[in-house]
């Protein structure tokens, strides 16, 4: 599975071996499935600092939050 979710229904549906609607109720399953697997990799990694996506807006605003933690660990300058 992985990084090719969705790939997999939906040969199967190109190929009339599995209807659309019960293809994309297996590939949400399958979604929030990696899902929950990364976060359940993230969770044993120390030192791992979520960014609120919500609050930072947008690309930009996340970029910002990164550039002011970096400087803040004297990472850049």
């Amino acid at each position: 599975m992985g990084e090719k979710l969705g790939y997999r229904q939906f040969v199967e549906v190109a190929r009339g071996e599995l209807e659309r609607g019960r293809a994309v109720e297996l590939m949400q399953r399958d979604t929030l499935r990696y899902a929950k697997r990364q976060l359940t990799w993230f969770a044993r990694e120390p030192g791992i600092e979520w960014i609120d996506v919500a609050v930072a807006g947008d690309a930009d605003g996340v970029a910002v939050a990164i550039e002011a933690r970096l400087q803040q660990e004297g990472g850049i300058e």
